[in-house]
């Protein structure tokens, strides 16, 4: 599986004529189906405006995405882009990109004459980079006002020194030549500046504060452009989950689908897709490393993967097992190991209650049997929520990663409860997590209710123990079950991925 993005131009017609714009395409090429399928290769054109608008934000950094070999992905600029569709870029940060090996690297490079800042960062597709340029003399303008009174001071400390001098030691006229040149170096722009003053007087103490301060301003620096980076990165990523996924409907006699999800971040990296084929209820749910763009956009790969097994496999029915297999080896060509994802599977039969499951690293799901709550549970065992458990590695880990797979003959009235780790992993403002013992607790006391009722009781017990706190993850669960037999079931089949 190979996953490439191109920026190409097409001409649109519209109510004022025609007009050339510039595409962003997405193919997707490999062997979708199984290995004996010929090869396919699926196209997706998009108009960049939905990136330009992104990349257009900051007031100050101009942003673009570009690939290792020169060629441009995406820019600001509409004539830039189609000036160099299919062309190499014409920009010295190409010669740069031939030569690193870092994900992300900071420098100065020069473009007309003029110095810039630049900073190059792995965007975790491919050999995708974002980069962002800033005018070195814009950067600089707004600290001039402080270098200039840092260097006033200087001046009149530079003064004093001089009038004493003529009392001290040849040694004190040393340093204050060192802070007279340490304060031209921090007007000039230049915030690396040593002094090196050991003279144990006040005169070291104002060259600790020149190089205090000097570190403060670097510091200051670097965050703002870190914080305008992961602002940029947070923006596409939710521009991506709110345009390419969308929430599936599902219309089916036999059976019931009711999610939650609840994102901890502005981009979610959990997924989670339901959709019914050759009368088999597929659901399953997806938790990426990480957040922000690289997250959102596996997530996205991921949702086009599943859907185009779920178009080409009509006539084959592909297990729990096969679906983790090709999704693996898409998540593995695309990330490089970078970025991983868990995943668990759950496959029911309609037509008799079979469920099969198979698992990708991800939390085991929660079986509640309807039969614990009839009347001829004499015994009056307690209930219990079972764990359905099924070995697998994370997808994108390996290549050649096998996925084990589990059979359950389900009831009528059953309860299968598929969730993320943000379920029970979620804490109080004390740290403490509400747990797997509490989550099979609150289920198995309302698995006899309705679905719907189930979720909220869920809800209701997570934000109790919670008590409001700022969670680390995403919480996000798909109860299901099976309602009757039913021979074929001919519903809406379509997905969602948070």
């Amino acid at each position: 599986m190979d996953i490439r993005l191109i920026n190409r131009s097409a001409t649109l017609s519209g109510p004022q004529g025609t007009k050339e714009v510039p595409i962003l395409t997405m193919m997707i090429s490999g062997r979708l189906v199984n290995e004996s399928s010929t090869e396919t290769i699926i196209a997706i054109d998009l108009l960049q405006n939905f990136l330009q608008n992104t990349l257009k934000q900051s007031e100050l950094a101009n942003l673009f995405l570009i690939r290792k070999n020169g060629e441009l992905i995406s820019h600001a600029n509409d004539s830039v882009l189609l000036q160099f569709s299919g062309k190499t870029f014409d920009h010295p940060i190409v010669k740069r990109l031939s030569t690193t090996n870092l994900p992300r690297e900071a420098f100065e490079i020069e473009i007309g004459s003029e110095p810039f800042l630049a900073n190059l960062s792995a965007s975790g597709i491919g050999d995708v980079y974002v980069v962002s340029q800033v005018k070195k003399s814009d950067a600089f303008k707004a600290l001039s006002t402080l270098a200039w009174q840092s260097l006033q001071i200087g001046l009149i400390i530079i003064s004093l020194s001089l009038i004493a001098s003529v009392i001290f030691s040849s040694k004190l006229t040393e340093n204050i030549k060192k802070l007279e040149a340490a304060a031209r170096d921090i007007g000039a722009g230049n915030l690396n500046v040593k002094v090196n003053i050991k003279s144990g007087d006040e005169v070291e103490r104002v060259a600790t504060t020149f190089e205090w301060m000097t570190g403060k301003i670097t510091s200051l620096l670097k965050e703002t452009a870190e914080k305008a980076r992961m602002e940029e990165e947070l923006a596409t990523a939710s521009l991506i989950q709110n345009t390419i996924l969308t929430p599936p409907k599902l219309n089916i006699e036999a059976t019931e689908v009711v999610p939650y999800y609840k994102s901890a971040s502005e981009c979610g990296g959990d997924l989670w897709d339901a959709f019914v084929a050759n009368n088999k209820l597929t659901v399953l749910l997806g938790d990426a490393t990480g957040h922000g763009a690289p997250a959102a956009i596996v997530t996205a790969v991921v949702k086009s993967c599943v859907a185009t097994l779920n178009r080409f496999s009509k006539t084959e029915d592909l297990t729990p097992s096969q679906i983790l297999n090709r999704v693996n080896e898409i998540v593995y060509q695309s990330c490089k190991g970078e970025l991983l994802m868990t995943m668990c599977v759950a496959q029911l039969d309609l037509s008799n209650g079979e469920l099969s499951i198979a698992n990708a690293g991800h939390e085991a799901p929660l079986l509640v049997k309807s039969a614990q709550f009839s009347p001829e549970n004499s015994e009056g065992k307690k209930v219990k929520a079972d764990a359905l458990f099924a070995r697998g590695e994370r997808l994108g880990f390996g290549a050649q990663s096998e996925y084990q797979s589990l059979t359950v003959q389900l009831e009528p009235g059953d309860t299968v409860l598929v969730y993320s780790d943000g379920v029970s992993e979620a804490h109080n403002d004390t740290g403490a997590m509400w747990g797997e013992r509490n989550l099979k607790k609150t289920l198995a006391s309302v698995g006899n209710m309705s679905l719907e009722k189930i979720k909220t009781s869920l809800i209701q017990a997570v934000e109790t123990f919670t008590q409001g706190t700022p969670q680390k993850d995403d919480i996000t669960f798909v109860l299901f079950g099976w309602k009757k037999s039913k021979s074929q079931s001919n519903p809406l089949e379509t997905s969602q991925a948070a």
